[in-house]
């Protein structure tokens, strides 16, 4: 199947904090385990829909490849170059290589571009052509 689409990329940046335990002079029983609560509102199932297009499988296994290799050369000849930095001007490779700094090996970058080519994503119909959007927790989000 030939790619008509384009991929667009939700680079999302995912925090961690961690709480110190606070000492404790004698052990204690373990504390039961809270019940899940039940959700009443939409569910966001997990969902990829690039399997339909074996042209689009390809490009993101290759691109893939390059991330997990950090092979920077790879990554910029698989990006578009009116890909777009941000939501206000950024735009285009220098703006994405400026804010992303591929050359460096402990850029955020490498991380961020693993989870969004293995979170799987989705076809989206808001133009003329289908554009492939991930990752899906972003282009399914209810």
């Amino acid at each position: 199947m030939k790619r008509t689409g384009i991929m667009m990329l939700s680079l999302l940046a995912f925090a961690c904090s961690k709480t110190a335990d606070a000492p404790q002079s004698a052990p204690t029983a373990p504390a039961a385990k809270p019940k899940a609560a039940a959700v009443n509102g939409p569910k966001l199932m997990p969902i990829d829909q690039a399997t339909t297009d074996p042209s689009l499988m390809q490009y993101l296994d290759d691109m893939l490849t390059a991330v997990r290799n950090q092979d920077t050369s790879a990554l910029l000849a698989g990006i578009d170059p009116k890909i777009r930095t941000s939501f206000g001007t950024g735009s285009g490779i220098d703006s994405f290589k400026k804010q992303w700094k591929p050359e460096n090996p402990d850029s955020p970058l490498w991380s961020e571009l693993e989870q969004i080519f293995t979170l799987g994503g989705t076809f989206t119909k808001s133009s003329p052509e289908p554009q492939f959007w991930a990752p899906y927790i972003y282009s399914a989000w209810p």
